[in-house]
């Protein structure tokens, strides 16, 4: 989201509400759904059931920023990791004239706070 133009709650909700304004429909293609394997194999599991265990997405925001970047959100039971990240990958900015190859930016997100580093 942009800055908001002040320190209220009404400027960073309006901002909010841009953000999700903004957000494209999804089209049937940008959405996976199943279920984790051996699902049914778990104890307290009732044969048969059809409910999804894993759901990943693609969508896209229509901003000047963000516009034609996508966004994708994975979730689901029995995946290999735990973790809520962004990553990023970084273009070579038009006037440069490079043709590098891409670099990412990973950050992790977490609820704890770490130590500082350095300090």
């Amino acid at each position: 989201m942009e800055s908001p133009a002040g320190l209220y709650v009404d400027a960073r909700r309006g901002e909010q509400v841009k953000v999700f304004r903004s957000i494209r429909p999804l089209d049937q293609a940008d959405v996976v759904r199943g279920q984790m394997e051996g699902y049914l194999d778990e104890p307290g599991v009732r044969p048969g059931p059809t409910v999804e265990t894993y759901a990943a997405l693609k969508w896209r925001m229509e901003s000047g920023r963000w516009h034609g970047a996508p966004f994708y959100i994975r979730a689901g039971n029995g995946l290999a990791v735990t973790v809520t990240e962004v990553m990023a990958r970084l273009r070579p900015a038009a006037l440069t004239g490079q043709r590098a190859g891409a670099n990412y930016l990973r950050l992790g997100l977490s609820p704890e706070l770490s130590p500082a580093v350095g300090v």
